[in-house]
């Protein structure tokens, strides 16, 4: 299964589009390629994440250069989790093209916009950043899986985590959402779980979407993974088979 990233979408509607149409056009792909209000936040995609605004690295230049060696960070770790859930039916109702839009589009510019609807599931990517509280009954595939947990005293290196679980419930396995906890003194913590997180918190999750699509029954095994390097998030999430 590919690496689930966020890469330059621009280029690859650009390129679904001009398949499905004439070269001369390309120009057009290029220009819609690049207007948000047509395409929507698809096309631009900034992570926002615990780690995400090069957190790790500006903590870790105020430590070395402007604290004081008994100076308190809040919050002092920060733990990363995810959970294979279904994405609920309307929450990806809001991420397709509308026919209408597409053949309003048609009409209006002369050229096949088919592509954009075809690309839905075929093109990994954060789908959606959701309030925590949204997320609360989509249906959970596996229990609560901690990808990793970081003191920001310490200097951290490039993450790769890879872990094995078992599926508790059923279902098609089409998105990973992902939450945080934070530890703001030794016994206060601060978590944006679908179930602890109130619903006046400012925090969105991420929620990144899967392809291809699997079903899961219980107790099948799945292997999820988390990597952040140079700034880059990918996640990969996939059944797999003991050989």
């Amino acid at each position: 299964m590919p690496m689930l990233q966020v890469l330059s979408d621009a280029n690859r509607v650009r390129t679904l589009l001009i398949k499905l149409n004439n070269p001369l056009h390309h120009f057009l792909a290029s220009r819609v390629c690049n207007l948000q209000p047509v395409l929507g936040k698809a096309i631009s995609q900034e992570v926002k994440e615990p780690f995400g605004e090069n957190v790790l690295s500006i903590t870790d230049d105020a430590i070395r250069r402007l604290l004081r060696p008994d100076a308190r960070l809040i919050p002092s770790h920060v733990a990363v989790y995810g959970i294979p859930v279904t994405i609920a039916a309307d929450e990806l109702a809001k991420k397709r093209v509308a026919n209408d839009s597409l053949a309003n589009w048609k009409t209006w510019y002369g050229f096949d916009f088919q592509a954009l609807q075809e690309m839905e599931f075929h093109d990994d990517r954060i789908l959606t950043m959701i309030r925590p509280f949204k997320a609360a009954n989509w249906p959970r595939l596996t229990e609560p899986i901690k990808f990793i947990e970081v003191d920001l005293r310490c200097p951290t290196p490039p993450i790769d985590v890879e872990i094995d679980t078992n599926a508790v419930s059923a279902g098609e396995a089409n998105g990973l959402l992902m939450y945080f906890e934070l530890q703001l003194s030794p016994g206060v913590r601060y978590s944006t779980h679908p179930d602890h997180a109130p619903e006046s918190t400012h925090w969105l999750n991420p929620v990144w979407g899967a392809y291809p699509l699997f079903s899961l029954e219980i107790r099948d095994k799945i292997r999820v993974a988390y990597r952040r390097d140079s700034g880059s998030t990918s996640v990969n999430l996939d059944r797999f088979e003991d050989t």
